[in-house]
């Protein structure tokens, strides 16, 4: 039998360069029980990020005019918005946020679990979106300084923004990272699946393996 495509994923389209760097940092937030609390954080912004930018690159492969998917910087809010204008008639559920809760000032809950006075007045709906997708809403507000853990010097979020809620590995991460591989068609092999090695390498936990392969069985391969 011959062996499928393995060519590297920098000489392929634009959308798997970005997927492919995105499972590298999903493999280190899967590792976790080997790594701190800041690069773990760090892991999972840069998954969702560049998964997005995954998903909004195939979206615009042919659309000339469309805005280059680098130029959103770190903005996954921005992000979302725009593919959800592009692929109405898939975009799902999994990917929705209400997007005017990022102008809440979200690192007090940290400070203050949910006995903030602005989260006591916001709907009971607003109340049990940030409270289910709260490290989702994190990253979007705050992004990148993410990295930083505890810096007096970002006036943003008076520097503590590590929340004791990265506890433990996000679920509904690996229900979008599923959804989008199979919208954009990543890897097309399992043999090109990095996370696939990753597993194979078998120096993970328990729960990493389990995550991962809740991943890896639910990916729509390319048949050899």
């Amino acid at each position: 039998m011959n062996l499928p495509n393995t060519k590297s994923p920098f000489e392929q389209e634009d959308h798997f360069r970005f997927a492919f760097v995105a499972d590298e940092w999903l493999a280190l937030y899967s590792d976790f029980e080997n790594a701190s609390a800041l690069p773990r954080i760090f892991a999972m912004v840069m998954t969702f990020e560049l998964y997005l930018k995954a998903y909004h690159s195939k979206l615009t492969v042919k659309i000339p005019d469309a805005k280059n998917t680098t130029k959103f910087s770190h903005r996954c809010d921005l992000l979302l918005n725009e593919i959800s204008r592009l692929d109405k008639e898939h975009f799902p559920s999994l990917l929705k946020f209400n997007l005017s809760l990022l102008n809440c000032p979200l690192y007090e809950l940290d400070r203050n679990g949910w006995n903030c006075e602005w989260f006591k007045k916001l709907s009971e709906p607003d109340q049990n979106e940030l409270r289910d997708n709260y490290e989702f809403y994190l990253i979007m507000a705050y992004g990148t300084d993410l990295k930083y853990g505890i810096c007096p010097s970002l006036e943003k979020h008076g520097g503590r923004i590590i929340s004791s809620t990265w506890s433990a590995y996000n679920p509904k991460l690996a229900e979008m990272v599923t959804f989008i591989r199979n919208r954009i068609g990543f890897p097309d092999h399992q043999v090109n699946d990095l996370l696939k090695r990753k597993l194979e390498q078998q120096n993970s936990g328990y729960a990493s393996s389990k995550f991962l392969r809740n991943i890896i069985d639910r990916t729509n391969y390319q048949q050899s």
